[in-house]
């Protein structure tokens, strides 16, 4: 096994570690970041870039379906979901390129594949060569990974995370979305918007809970007037299976009622990254699947 020797070991390549690792090199430190996909984390990769490119595209689809209204004719256009895709994680990974470019520029040895603490100040790395790292301290910023509800039924087949949707070859005729927070609402818009019948489920009263009601109460009207059906108060409690459809058991203060589609999206947040990499080796509290830190972290 290889081994390398730093004064600062970054785990994980999100906004929070290369940022880390970036001034631990400008104070002179000796760096390695140690990071298991791309760099950027979550955001460039697989949230905020590839969304709101997304969401332009879908967009410019809805402006085009409207032109005759303004005397625009456009004929035979049609949406290709597939490069729209494509494109939008194009994005992402141009900017995850030019990530490790400035890794480089700013002395900061990046290492790619999966690291695991063995004991205090060392991490052992998986990848295309297994590393051993030494480091005179350590920062976890290994980030996060989709939130799933307990609820049956949620490992089954066209059940997917916000991060498999964006990996869909082909758009079914219809989804279902649970969570109405910001992401939830994000996708929904998207898969809206191509083309694609759409519900949306929110436990709480209200959807962008902890948002302002009256904005938010705006909101819903404005995304039911194009044509997406939502449930708030709606608790999902079971997915199944039936000819092929997904059907979601929710319950509501009406009583319990039943959603069908193609596929169903879970985007109900996401909880830190914490699982498999030997916090159990070093010491470190965990309650609630968080680590517990003092005032300076």
């Amino acid at each position: 096994m290889l081994k390398e020797k730093v004064d600062v070991a970054v785990l994980g390549g999100g906004p929070g570690g290369y940022v880390a690792a970036i001034r631990a090199s400008q104070l002179g430190g000796k760096v390695a970041l140690i990071e298991c996909g791309k760099l950027g984390g979550t955001c460039v990769n697989k949230g905020c870039v590839p969304t709101k490119a997304l969401l332009e595209t879908v967009k410019l689809y809805s402006l085009l379906k409207k032109s005759s209204e303004f005397g625009i004719e456009v004929n035979n256009f049609k949406l290709n979901f597939k490069e729209a895709l494509n494109k939008a994680n194009f994005i992402g990974s141009e900017i995850s390129e030019k990530l490790s470019i400035l890794m480089e520029k700013k002395g900061v040895k990046v290492i790619y594949g999966f690291g695991r603490f063995k004991k205090p100040g060392v991490i052992e790395v998986s990848g295309k060569e297994n590393i051993e790292v030494n480091a005179e301290k350590i920062i976890i910023a290994s980030g996060s990974i989709p939130l799933k509800p307990s609820i049956p039924g949620v490992e089954s087949k066209n059940v997917l995370t916000t991060d498999e949707a964006l990996k869909i070859e082909e758009l079914p005729e219809s989804f279902i979305v649970i969570g109405g927070g910001a992401v939830g609402i994000e996708f929904s818009t998207i898969f809206n918007d191509s083309d694609v019948d759409t519900c949306l489920i929110e436990m709480m009263p209200h959807i962008l809970p902890g948002e302002d009601e009256e904005i938010t109460d705006y909101l819903k009207q404005l995304m039911q007037d194009d044509g997406i059906k939502i449930y708030v108060n709606a608790k999902a409690l079971k997915i199944e299976e039936k000819n092929k459809s997904k059907i979601v058991y929710v319950s509501t203060p009406e009583g319990n009622k039943t959603v069908q589609g193609d596929a169903v999206l879970l985007a109900i947040g996401r909880k830190p990254l914490i699982e498999n990499i030997g916090l159990e080796n070093i010491n470190v509290k965990i309650e609630g699947g968080k680590i517990l830190v003092n005032d300076k972290m």
